[in-house]
């Protein structure tokens, strides 16, 4: 009767290294789920924000461009890009939506400062000129002066810096991500490895054990059977 070969060290020792695999198998997709998701945010967050950027520095333009040549379109293109789902109100809900951290909203609250206490009037005072009273001269006056040259000009530096620092905090997050999901990929080749060099250790060592029990088998036969040709 033959032996039954079985080696617990090498089943547990398999099993293991099989589980683990298996973890980071599941650790791999997760943080694959999580870059693809941070690129797709990185994506829109540094899309909004450069749209917000230039679609403020577009309707600032469209309303000198107005007080300048008294043409409508102009004064049209403003109004469409600041109300409703004007590419400067889109952005900016957005943006928020998505989400910012605690140093991007304090650059935002400065730019929302200097926006309402010093260009927004400007504009205001510039509309109401040259819509209201067709008076041109003093609305292009408005929109001259040094102060709103200069908050304008600060107004264009905070929303630059929002967006780059959007862009360079995604690009970190994802760099960092992507570090985290090769240290991943690199163990779960090392346990490919590792759990492919056992299952052919395993095989292997049964196969000669299994030769082994063949061995002594037939040596226990041929005992027996010299045994009982002596009798």
């Amino acid at each position: 009767m033959k032996k039954r070969i079985f080696s617990f060290s090498n089943f547990w020792t398999t099993l293991t290294s099989f589980v683990l695999l298996l973890i980071c198998i599941i650790i791999y997709i997760i943080f694959g789920l999580q870059i693809s998701s941070a690129n797709a945010k990185r994506s829109d967050l540094v899309r909004y924000s450069a749209l917000y950027e230039t679609s403020f520095m577009y309707s600032q333009s469209e309303i000198k461009s107005f007080a300048d040549s008294s043409a409508k379109e102009h004064y049209n293109n403003y109004y469409k890009t600041i109300t409703g789902n004007g590419d400067l109100v889109l952005s900016r809900k957005m943006i928020e939506e998505i989400g910012l951290e605690k140093s991007e909203k304090t650059i935002l609250e400065e730019f929302d400062s200097v926006f309402s206490k010093y260009i927004e009037p400007a504009n205001k005072k510039a509309t109401d000129y040259a819509v209201s009273k067709s008076d041109f001269k003093n609305a292009k006056a408005a929109l001259s002066t040094k102060e709103y040259s200069e908050y304008l000009t600060y107004g264009n530096s905070c929303l630059k810096a929002l967006s780059e620092s959007v862009y360079n905090r995604m690009t970190d997050t994802l760099k960092k991500l992507s570090v985290r999901q090769n240290i991943i990929m690199i163990c779960l080749i090392c346990l490919c490895v590792f759990f492919s060099a056992m299952l052919m250790i395993t095989y292997f060592r049964l196969k000669a054990l299994a030769r082994m029990a063949e061995s002594e088998d037939d040596t226990s036969d041929r005992i027996q059977k010299d045994m009982s040709e002596q009798k």
